[in-house]
């Protein structure tokens, strides 16, 4: 897969994760995968920084093996062929660089997230 589309669908990930930790009841993530994000995150912890790559496959894998069929289709508009008849536009250069520093720091955010959310509401 290209890099563009890599880059899209873990910074679409990313954006999933923040927002919905920040519901009570999420449309996108199941309640388990919230508890799950750490395992994520472990496989994460193996890949170099910059490997788009590596880093897109353990989020794919972490899904597939988990079976969180709504994030998959939540993401599904980014998993189609790069050579689609439609020219994607470039990235703009005011998002910031998805590393997976960047991606292990949603994650936390999002556990937080999460827990502030279930300490306000207990």
């Amino acid at each position: 897969m290209s890099l563009e589309k890599n880059q899209e669908r873990i910074g679409k990930f990313i954006k999933f994760l923040l927002e919905e930790s920040k519901k009570l009841k999420s449309s996108i993530f199941p309640e388990i995968a919230w508890q799950k994000l750490s395992e994520l995150d472990e496989s994460l912890a193996q890949i170099p920084n910059e490997d788009l790559d590596k880093i897109d496959d353990a989020i794919l894998d972490w899904l597939e093996n988990n079976q969180y069929t709504s994030i998959q289709e939540a993401l599904q508009s980014i998993a189609r062929d790069p050579d689609d008849d439609q020219d994607q536009p470039p990235p703009d250069p005011k998002d910031q660089p998805i590393t997976n520093i960047s991606l292990r720091s949603a994650i936390e955010d999002a556990q937080e997230n999460r827990q502030q959310l279930i300490m306000n509401n207990e």
